[in-house]
């Protein structure tokens, strides 16, 4: 993917671009449903009984993380919570800290929702090293589902991205607009997959 950064470069290139990943610059995109994969992270940590969500997001000010955030704060705001959101670096090590600093003040039911496999990777060492039980007093939810969900222990839930069907979106797109000399903005979503596996109940 790419980042704000990027954009200056991208903007000058006199060809079609199909960007993979949401943006707020107009250009013509193929990504995860990222705010719905979030809400639908969130109903199954309600629906499993959880009576907390927590978010736990990524330190960026990219599209796909306001988006994801703000499928968190729509779905638990509709439940009379008050949101709860901690950000960091895309580490499992910070997430791991973060936990162990928290030790005093969880609170049990609580389910984490987290923008990364990464980040929930790191939530489950911090929960682990603190002697708690996964799933039964608290949950993890993940994102991405590429890799990392499984060499978890327990394995986690995770919302998995339809890589295959995004590569190809983007390949179709790019060949679309070179065919028909099309400058038009278009967007494509591919809403991921709740995988339910041993870090929720």
């Amino acid at each position: 993917g790419f980042r704000q950064a990027d954009m200056d470069w991208i903007r000058n290139l006199r060809k079609p671009v199909v960007l993979f990943g949401e943006n707020e610059a107009g250009f013509s995109f193929v990504d995860s449903d990222n705010y719905q994969g979030i809400v639908s992270a969130c109903k199954h940590a309600i629906e499993a009984g959880y009576q907390q969500l927590v978010y736990i997001g990524l330190e960026l000010e990219e599209a796909f993380t306001k988006s994801r955030e703000k499928g968190y704060i729509d779905t638990v705001t509709k439940v009379g919570q008050a949101p709860k959101i901690y950000r960091f670096d895309n580490r499992s090590s910070a997430a791991r800290k973060f936990i162990q600093s928290q030790n005093e003040h969880l609170m049990k039911n609580t389910c984490f929702i987290c923008a990364t496999d990464r980040l929930a990777l790191g939530i489950n060492q911090g929960l682990q090293s603190i002697g708690v039980e996964v799933p039964d007093d608290f949950g993890i939810i993940g994102y991405d589902g590429v890799f990392l969900d499984q060499v978890s222990s327990p394995k986690l839930t995770t919302m998995k991205q339809a890589i295959v069907e995004l590569g190809e979106a983007c390949g179709e797109l790019l060949i679309q607009k070179i065919e028909h000399n099309d400058t038009s903005q278009r967007q494509q979503r591919f809403l991921p997959q709740l995988v339910v596996r041993e870090s929720t109940r």
